[in-house]
């Protein structure tokens, strides 16, 4: 049984080295202005500075913009769904940004950020999903997550996520306070260093 079970992880993970693989370079290179490259580029070290500002600035965009959306909508229509469903599209692009952030700085303390990355993205459609169900059913999750044997699953998928969370704040923290390799590494050159470029 454990030699199956390293089996598929094992194709799982070169499948998903190939979808990195071949994806990565057609992603940037559509990132053709300097400000996209600063805010979405997956590529390159982030040294602690413009991670922190650069993460401050999105968040407090990203918000800003979604209450907008919503206070519009409910202004405009008093329906609710919709400008969820948009504000979760609004929030997937800025999480994306904060994301790109985040594995720059991975790679400046000389990390690869290929697992932390997956976990984002998983608790992130997790999260995406459990919203729009709930959207769909009036802010309310349904009768059979909730109650009976549906119950202990979503509890279990709760705790699992509770977990997962946990641990992405304490990588979020690691990141703000440890200080990047000095020199060049597997990533690129060392930001800190007077020839390199930010």
């Amino acid at each position: 049984m454990t030699a199956w079970c390293d089996d598929k992880l094992e194709k799982i993970s070169r499948w998903y080295d190939r979808q990195l693989d071949s994806w990565g370079p057609w992603y940037e290179a559509k990132l053709t202005e300097p400000w996209m490259r600063k805010y979405f580029s997956f590529r390159g070290r982030l040294n602690r500075k413009p991670y922190i500002l650069r993460g401050i600035l999105l968040s407090i965009i990203g918000s800003l913009v979604e209450m907008g959306i919503l206070a519009l909508a409910v202004l405009i229509s008093g329906k609710v769904l919709v400008p969820i469903l948009m504000t979760t599209l609004v929030h997937a692009l800025f999480q994306l940004g904060l994301l790109s952030l985040a594995v720059r700085r991975l790679h400046d303390l000389g990390n690869g950020a290929r697992g932390f990355g997956a976990l984002n993205v998983i608790l992130f459609l997790v999260n995406l999903l459990a919203e729009t169900v709930k959207a769909f059913f009036g802010g309310m999750y349904p009768l059979f997550w909730t109650a009976g044997p549906g119950r202990f699953m979503l509890y279990g998928v709760m705790i699992l996520l509770f977990v997962a969370a946990l641990y992405l704040a304490f990588v979020y923290i690691c990141l703000l306070f440890r200080k990047g390799t000095e020199g060049p590494n597997p990533f690129g050159a060392d930001p800190l260093a007077p020839s390199a470029e930010e």
